[in-house]
């Protein structure tokens, strides 16, 4: 079934669930993690799972009408809201329309979902407007925003919001003994970590040309990843990392730094990453940012 697409992701898969069973699902939702780790694929399952005619919780049914009306994005009560092509940020108007909607009764299914994937575009009169809808929605109406960049979002929409993080999804060829030191050396490098400077040794010597391109954009999400949750503890929103071992380490790394270096960091990562889309020159491009990194 549907539900079974969220394995990867199991802490958000056991919130949701036993949420659903025990009709305590929150009526706003903020998906947060990097991109390409299944926040979308997840707002779809929650979708089926609010619909479905037979009424099966965990992911729908996959076969009645309604669920394959959400397969095919074409649910009438499934509104999703997303950055235009023509635009870098969602507009207030997209988003006013969107509140209109969130009044009316659901069209065909038991409840309304509204999924708005790119929250961070959100321009501030926009999520401002957003506010009131989200601390008090009409009936069984849900929201769900998706978001790569949390600490963009407004202190106020952060506080409406019940945060999942979702983690980064690693394919057989991102978990190679090279591609991981190649991540903690960028990493080390992005730190500053002099005491981790050894793993800067030897970058000019790398033979970027051998790396898949691919490959290489995943290793520079992950690391904006990184720097995005060491920002999310600084400016005070920690729930929205990760559990485990590896969030006491980054507590004690983002305790060093400052708020605007990280933000400077993940800005200058992000153009990188932007510029490796676009086909530049492996060579000079990863030459550019190494001697960036280790001058600021």
């Amino acid at each position: 079934m549907s539900f079974e697409l969220l394995n990867r992701q199991p802490q958000v898969k056991e919130y949701l669930g036993s949420a659903l069973k025990k009709s305590r699902l929150p009526h706003a939702l903020l998906f947060a993690g990097p991109a390409r780790s299944g926040q979308r694929e997840a707002a779809l399952v929650l979708a089926k799972s609010l619909f479905c005619e037979k009424g099966i919780l965990e992911g729908g049914c996959d076969v009645c009408v309604q669920c394959r009306q959400v397969s095919g994005a074409a649910h009438p009560d499934l509104f999703i809201l997303e950055v235009q092509k023509d635009s870098k940020v969602i507009k207030i108007e997209a988003v006013r329309e969107l509140i209109a909607r969130a009044g009316l009764r659901p069209f065909q299914a038991r409840a309304k979902l509204f999924v708005i994937d790119g929250a961070e575009r959100l321009n501030e009169d926009a999520q401002n407007a957003l506010l009131k809808t989200l601390e008090e929605p009409e009936g069984s109406t849900f929201f769900v925003l998706i978001t790569s960049s949390p600490e963009r979002l407004l202190s106020t929409i952060r506080s409406r919001v019940h945060p999942l993080r979702f983690l980064p999804i690693e394919t057989g060829a991102e978990k190679s003994p090279e591609i991981d030191l190649l991540k903690r050396r960028l990493l080390s490098l992005a730190l500053g970590d002099s005491a981790s400077a050894s793993f800067g040794v030897g970058m000019e010597e790398t033979d970027w040309s051998r790396l898949d391109r691919e490959i290489l954009i995943k290793v520079f999400e992950d690391l904006i990843s990184y720097l995005r949750d060491l920002l999310l503890i600084r400016v005070g929103v920690p729930d929205l990392v990760a559990v485990g071992h590896e969030k006491l380490e980054k507590e004690k790394t983002a305790a060093r730094l400052e708020e605007g270096a990280l933000r400077d960091k993940i800005e200058r990562l992000a153009e990188f990453k932007e510029k490796l889309k676009e086909n530049a020159n492996l060579r000079l491009l990863m030459a550019a940012l190494t001697d960036e990194l280790e001058h600021t």
